[in-house]
């Protein structure tokens, strides 16, 4: 090997290297597994619990709409309310579709998770030695209010209700 090429190669694998070590460092942003939180998992659960949150609004809406519609049942003339009672039966139909369309999200989220692992993996131990990011996007929002909590602690909507009250 002459010496152009000897100083070509050094210089070609030094650039792999600085390419290697940016795309590990941009694994560890995403999911390092010295680190306490993994983002992509807390962005499912996030998911999940919206779609929780709406089956349950669901549920007590459609409740609602069907003692409205007992209601106007026993009232003569009351047909238009026990319509309006069916269309909301049907406007609740979103529920479903939400659900599954934030279920397709929920199944990519963790295809990508499993994707990030396996890569993990192939770096071995030398993963290990990638800084752990302190500060990320799930840290972004935190001088805001916390809002809805998961299984975290948190302001109670009762002691939300009782400032106003």
């Amino acid at each position: 090997m002459t010496e152009i090429d000897t100083a070509r190669l050094t210089a070609t694998l030094a650039e792999v290297k600085q390419q290697l070590e940016f795309i590990q460092s941009e694994i560890a942003s995403i999911r390092h597994p010295m680190a306490t939180e993994d983002r992509l998992n807390a962005a499912s659960l996030e998911l999940d619990a919206i779609v929780q949150a709406t089956e349950k609004a669901t549920n007590g809406i459609l409740g609602l709409a069907e003692k409205i519609a007992d209601e106007a049942g026993k009232v003569p003339g009351a047909e238009k309310i026990s319509e309006l009672a069916e269309e909301l039966f049907t406007e609740c139909a979103f529920q479903d579709i939400t659900g599954q369309r934030v279920a397709k999200v929920i199944t990519t989220l963790t295809f990508v998770d499993e994707r990030i692992g396996t890569i993990i993996d192939l770096f071995g131990d030398e993963f290990n030695n990638v800084p752990v990011p302190e500060n990320g996007p799930a840290d972004a929002d935190s001088n805001l209010l916390n809002g809805p909590q998961l299984n975290k602690p948190g302001v109670s909507q009762s002691d939300i209700d009782a400032m106003f009250g």
